[in-house]
């Protein structure tokens, strides 16, 4: 947790608006995640980040989509099967889109946010499962700055960063 605190605050401290400079189409960078066990380091999930093109009727945007599943031999202590995507825009970056998906150990989560980069608002919908197996929604609508971002866009933005 420690550790993801230092992260945000690094990434506070960037403007991460600008000019895409880095992230191209039909990328796929895929990781091993691991988790300390007694002092232990246990490779237990893999995540894949990729990235395409999408043409819509109104303009061409950026799909980045990063999947963690957990390997099967895990499945029965704690499966994870989780989805994040992202569409934004192919220059600048800017989100439109955001969905998340997750069911970690059958905890079920769905979340979608809407952005309109002209109206400055961002439209809310989260997906929960009760214990019945039903689910109920609660849409919201807020709105939000012009540096305002996702986390999987501001991963992807981390690379255009000047570092000199």
């Amino acid at each position: 947790m420690k550790q993801l605190v230092i992260v945000l605050i690094f990434i506070a401290g960037f403007s991460l608006n600008g000019q895409n400079n880095s992230i191209g189409s039909n990328e796929k960078l895929v990781f091993t995640a691991s988790y300390n066990m007694s002092g232990l380091l246990t490779d237990l999930a893999q995540v894949t980040m990729e990235t395409k093109e999408v043409k819509t009727s109104k303009t061409t945007l950026l799909h980045l989509k990063c999947k963690a599943r957990t390997y099967s031999k895990w499945d029965n202590f704690f499966k994870i099967d989780d989805t994040y995507e992202s569409y934004v825009n192919v220059n600048s970056l800017a989100p439109y889109l955001y969905k998340r998906e997750i069911n970690e150990g059958g905890h079920y989560k769905f979340m979608k946010y809407n952005f309109n980069q002209r109206t400055k608002t961002l439209k809310s919908q989260m997906r929960k499962r009760r214990s019945n197996g039903t689910f109920w929604d609660v849409n919201k609508t807020y709105t939000f700055g012009s540096s305002t971002n996702d986390i999987v866009t501001t991963i992807y933005k981390l690379r255009n960063l000047n570092i000199e």
